[in-house]
């Protein structure tokens, strides 16, 4: 299924309208193909179905929704960016908005910062000591070994292993091992 393509129609050569713009960056996060999204959510809530007795308060299943939402679009936003140099040589990804040059790359890692600073908001959504763990817990344990535990300290680790899920995926010879064990740590 080929992503859809945004139409540009300058008013101003070299200037797109902000709905333009908006629409760039949805494809950018991929908010156009949301079975990411979908993939991230069902063990979430699973998860905090299991954990509220069947009834978990919807104060943490919003938080927890959208930070799913905003976890994976971080993810795309970067992985777009560690891959500009090669995306536009491959077939399946060409029609990125980097690859395409509807998003600049300093737009790319500019969304990524937004929207982490916006999933952190919704950690500080908990008490005070969850946060206070959960930055404790991001700085002295890597993502990948993390184990069930509270929203807070699982966000925050996911948004410090983000940036470098790129960089693991290509060093490694199981992608995506990686990629999960990345994902994954945004689990409860």
């Amino acid at each position: 299924m080929k992503s859809p393509r945004v139409k540009i129609d300058r008013l101003h050569p070299g200037q797109p309208t902000w709905r333009q713009r908006l629409s760039a960056y949805a494809l950018l996060v991929r908010l156009n193909r949301p079975i990411g999204i979908l993939l991230l959510l069902w063990p979430t809530l699973w998860a905090l179905w299991i954990a509220g007795a069947g009834n978990p308060p919807w104060e943490v299943v919003l938080i927890f929704s959208l930070g799913v939402v905003l976890m994976r679009s971080t993810g795309c936003a970067i992985n777009d960016f560690a891959d500009r140099h090669i995306d536009g040589r491959v077939q399946r990804t060409r029609e990125r908005p980097l690859a395409t040059g509807l998003v600049r790359p300093c737009e790319a890692v500019a969304v990524f910062l937004l929207l982490s600073l916006i999933a952190f908001g919704l950690v500080l959504l908990v008490d005070w000591q969850t946060v206070a763990l959960s930055t404790l817990a991001s700085m002295t344990r890597p993502a990948a070994s993390s184990p069930s535990g509270s929203c807070a300290r699982t966000t925050c680790r996911c948004c410090s292993s983000r940036p470098c899920g790129p960089a693991r995926r290509r060093a490694g010879s199981w992608p995506t091992i990686s990629s999960g064990c990345s994902g994954t740590s945004a689990r409860p």
